[in-house]
């Protein structure tokens, strides 16, 4: 869910954001020089010696090593390192680079070299107007991207389009699937717009996706929350464009985000699922696919919706089913969004008002304002619930990079009780439990200590019971009786407590695999019991009686009888 936010302000660094513009260095860099040779590295991808050495010589640096299992290459410069490293970003095989200047020290948190960190810029949210980094530098991730960057994890992200030529979505987008039935591209790997998409005004999934994991630290643009992870992206209709446009019916809407969540289900290789989008009619179908994409353990993150001026309360799904993490707006201010919708189905809060990302680079500057970009072509600055949601995605994909154990719960309760309370105290159905802090959710994700079992604080059940053979007693407890094979046990006991009319199991202990069951009875009104048995065979027979247990009473066993079957002479 989103809202539009047309900025009147233009901005000077406008044009370094458009797509496919030079890469911008911070002017420290520009100005900087060293004596001697600079070492500059480079991530590949895709990696391979063969481009290493393509990629040095294309550049006129001399090729030192290469780290093959995480795609680095490092080369020797002849002048500085800054001169280097953007002549490697120019580069199509080259990522991103890596460089430090004569003398620097490393700073505590990384600070992205993306153009809305290196140069000034603003963003209109509403009323207010804040820097274009707000949304990164309020909820602490540059710290957090210290903790991690999302190396190897994957994100799923349901929406309308993704423009898979964009030059920060390029390298991060994988090959989707287009679940925008009744079109020509349905079940295809297509996930553009289309002149459908367009018509209808309901572009989103760029600015999405570029939130979750824009190419960064690239000199250029926009970073992504999750930094260095990737998309899946699942294309489907979207409603909510302008008024007056052709719109998907409810029905098909629901019908494809319910194939495209049942197919991100059945992979292995994608937890966590954004879905920046939702109805306020809790359809079984939709339902249904939530049920099974939480049985196989994903993390379903869904935004909360928009309609709290004109349909206050109101509930979204599918943030609001049980298990989906229900994500909330705000502003720079630290402010709920006016926008963003109230209910208990809000878990946490994220920025979403005001927020720069990528947009899709076929849209020109003098397209009508609704699609315009804001920033340069493929930029603008969007607000919604559907901005805050691929934030609060992109960090629990560092979460499961630093704990891929955690459980969807578990993900849930670390975001919570790491999260700024803010309205009042406690979780609100405003706030949630508060907007996120991205570094110290690392920090408690690296921290957490999955609580063992609570003590069972039940009572057990005693027996007391022995058994006859002819005249010989055989107390529970004692040593092994030998009897004659064939032999035939009489036993009886009571239970206490008395357990009145309760099924005990008859059990003998096998050398391999324990406690197995050899028969049932059942006691009396008082809590006794009675049953026989014969030792068929020659050997060690060890007998004893079991409750299964219940709300007040523990799982508990008997002392066993011990009896020695030998043959009969």
């Amino acid at each position: 869910m989103r809202r539009r936010t047309r900025l009147t302000l233009a901005l000077a660094a406008a044009g370094t954001l458009a797509a496919g513009s030079p890469a911008v260095a911070s002017s420290a860099e520009a100005g900087g020089s060293s004596a001697g040779e600079a070492v500059v590295m480079a991530k590949l991808q895709p990696f391979s010696a063969a481009a290493a050495k393509a990629v040095g010589e294309r550049n006129d640096l001399v090729l030192r090593t290469t780290i093959p299992e995480i795609g680095w290459a490092a080369y020797t410069a002849p002048g500085t390192a800054a001169a280097a490293s953007a002549a490697l970003l120019r580069d199509p095989a080259v990522w991103r680079t890596h460089h430090v200047r004569p003398g620097e020290r490393p700073p505590r948190d990384l600070i992205p070299n993306d153009t809305i960190f290196t140069q000034q810029g603003q963003v209109v949210a509403g009323q207010l107007t804040a820097s274009w980094n707000w949304h990164w530098t309020i909820t602490n991730f540059p710290a957090a991207w210290d903790l991690a960057r999302g190396e190897n994890q994957r994100v799923a992200v349901i929406d309308s389009e993704f423009d898979t030529e964009h030059i920060e979505l390029k390298p991060k987008l994988l090959q989707g699937k287009n679940f925008d039935s009744g079109t020509t591209r349905y079940r295809t790997t297509s996930v553009r717009a289309n002149a459908e998409d367009i018509a209808a005004q309901t572009l989103h999934g760029t600015h999405v996706a570029g939130l979750v994991a824009a190419v960064s630290d690239n000199a250029n643009g926009v970073p992504g929350a999750c930094f260095d992870c990737v998309v899946v992206p699942y294309k489907v209709s979207l409603r909510g464009g302008a008024p007056g446009t052709p719109q998907a019916s409810e029905s098909k809407w629901v019908a494809d985000v319910a194939e495209a969540l049942v197919d991100v289900s059945n992979r292995s290789d994608v937890r966590v699922v954004s879905m920046s989008l939702g109805t306020d009619r809790n359809n079984a179908p939709m339902r249904d696919a939530v049920n099974l994409a939480l049985s196989k353990g994903k993390i379903l993150v869904a935004s909360t919706g928009n309609s709290q001026q004109n349909n206050p309360g109101v509930q979204n799904y599918p943030a609001s089913y049980p298990g989906v993490i229900g994500v909330g707006a705000t502003q720079p201010d630290d402010n709920i969004a006016p926008f963003s919708t109230n209910g208990d189905f809000v878990d946490i809060s994220a920025p979403g008002h005001g927020i720069l990302s990528t947009w899709d680079s076929t849209i020109p500057a003098n397209a009508p304002a609704s699609i315009a970009p804001t920033h340069g072509v493929g930029f603008t600055n969007l607000s919604g619930t559907s901005m805050a949601t691929p934030i609060v995605s992109g960090l629990v994909a560092l979460m499961l990079q630093l704990r891929p154990d955690l459980s969807a719960a578990e993900v849930q309760g670390i975001l919570e009780a790491s999260a700024v309370d803010l309205g009042a105290p406690g979780k609100d159905p405003v706030f949630g439990a508060g907007r996120i802090d991205a570094v110290k959710t690392l920090q408690n994700t690296a921290a957490f200590v999955r609580p063992g079992p609570a003590p069972d604080t039940r009572k057990a059940v005693r027996f007391f019971w022995s058994c006859t053979q002819g005249s010989r007693n055989l107390p529970a407890g004692k040593a092994f009786r030998t009897v004659p094979v064939r032999a035939k046990l009489v036993c009886k006991g009571r239970t206490q407590p008395a357990l009145r009319k309760v099924v005990l199991e008859v059990q003998r202990y096998a050398a391999r695999g324990g406690w197995k069951k050899i028969g049932t009875l059942r006691t009396t009104n008082t809590g006794r019991f009675g049953f026989t048995r014969r030792l068929s065979t020659v050997g060690n027979w060890r007998i004893r009686l079991a409750y299964a247990g219940d709300a007040a009473l523990k799982p508990s066993g008997s002392l066993g009888i011990k009896a020695r079957a030998i043959p009969r002479r």
